[in-house]
């Protein structure tokens, strides 16, 4: 029996690395399906406005919890799930310092959900990682950032693991980041 091609739900796939993910595994041979968007706002936690903060905890982790419920019954139909949850070396709790407290604390929590996510499902053959891009070219990074290719190839990195490949870590460009 063939096996139909492998399919990838990319959200906040509307341009830069999210799109550019899209175009790296479709050249791979996988169908594939477009999401939503992703937030930095606010630059000091004193005087933050929660309202924001809300607003990127709904998109940064609720959105990504979501998404994953929501195809978790296919992930575990197909005898072998990834799950890669798109982070920011700016949620590693080893590095984090003043500046977008939004953004820090939602994708703390997004390696965090990550972490437990691939405690549970490492049974199923579904792994799970936090993929930070690096500072990349976008409309959210600037025009001083590595290539998009770059960014998203560090992506499609987790997403084609082999089936003995890592989970619950944080990475990029396949090598292991501090949380």
């Amino acid at each position: 029996m063939t096996h139909p091609e492998p399919v990838a739900v990319v959200t906040g796939a509307n341009r830069g690395i999210g799109l550019e993910v899209c175009r790296q595994l479709a050249a791979r041979g996988y169908a594939v399906v477009l999401g939503s968007r992703d937030l930095r706002k606010g630059r000091r936690a004193a005087s933050a406005d929660l309202a924001v903060v809300r607003e990127a905890m709904e998109t940064n982790l609720f959105g990504a919890w979501r998404t994953t419920l929501a195809l978790l019954p296919l992930l575990r139909r197909s005898g072998r799930g990834r799950i890669v949850n798109v982070s920011s070396e700016g949620g590693s709790l080893a590095g984090m310092g003043a500046g977008t407290p939004a953004y820090h604390v939602t994708k703390a929590a997004l390696n965090a959900l990550t972490r437990t996510l691939a405690a549970e499902l490492r049974s199923a053959g579904i792994l799970v990682n936090a993929v930070c891009p690096g500072w990349t070219a976008t409309d959210m990074g600037g025009p001083a950032g590595r290539p998009v290719a770059d960014g998203a190839a560090s992506v499609v990195w987790g997403v084609t693991l082999p089936d003995d490949g890592p989970t619950g870590g944080f990475f990029r460009d396949g090598r292991p980041l501090r949380w």
